[in-house]
């Protein structure tokens, strides 16, 4: 999905409604693949924060120093984020392929949803100019 973000701003250019609804602006190339830039830039540091709590919280069901309450109270909280994608794991096969799979996906979208959140906080920007 970021791939294919990326790909529509460099293939295409950045399009934006000018004053006049009839009129469209397309940026140079050099110009989007600064704007690629600054939404990757963007949307990492919204990522930032998200991922390192959730890395936290699965290294912490994963100890083995913790009880199963513990475990099973921190789970909650993860799947809590994204019930749609995080429903699968469980105390369990947190550890196993299985759960880095559910892990990957959910990370991918929510990679995904912060490409798409920066790259429409850049186009109201530059369609407010």
């Amino acid at each position: 999905m970021i791939q294919r973000i990326i790909f529509i701003f460099l293939l295409f250019g950045l399009v934006t409604a000018c004053k006049q609804p009839t009129q469209v602006v397309i940026k140079p190339l050099s110009t989007t693949d600064s704007l690629a830039r600054e939404t990757k830039t963007i949307a990492d540091k919204d990522l930032l924060t998200l991922k390192s709590e959730i890395e936290r919280i699965v290294l912490t069901i994963q100890s083995n120093e913790l009880h199963l309450k513990t475990k099973e109270k921190m789970l909650t909280k993860l799947i809590a984020k994204n019930p749609e994608y995080l429903h699968r794991l469980t105390v369990e096969n947190i550890a196993t392929p299985m759960g880095h799979d559910v892990l990957k996906l959910f990370y991918q979208k929510i990679q995904a949803d912060a490409m798409v959140k920066a790259a429409k906080e850049i186009l109201d920007r530059e369609n407010s100019k």
